[in-house]
């Protein structure tokens, strides 16, 4: 981030760097559903990746939703 940064564009950046995060989360998510574990266990790991994915999903729309009106202001 720099000093020039619009409050808008450090909105931006700040949704990118959630996504990233879930896209991480996501992954050792799957690593740890993978595993060698108790149903249970299992089957929450489960259920939070779901639910990581479409946070994930929902970040993705909302940062290409603010580049296109970006654009479009421009």
């Amino acid at each position: 981030m720099t000093d020039q940064n619009t409050i808008p564009e450090l909105y931006l950046e700040t949704l990118q760097e959630l996504y990233t995060a879930e896209t991480q989360i996501i992954r050792a998510f799957v690593q740890t559903a993978e595993a060698d574990a108790a149903p249970e266990i299992k089957n929450m790991f489960v259920a939070r990746l779901k639910q990581s994915e479409q946070q994930s999903q929902m970040f993705a729309e909302i940062c290409d939703r603010l580049r296109y009106v970006a654009q479009q202001a421009n």
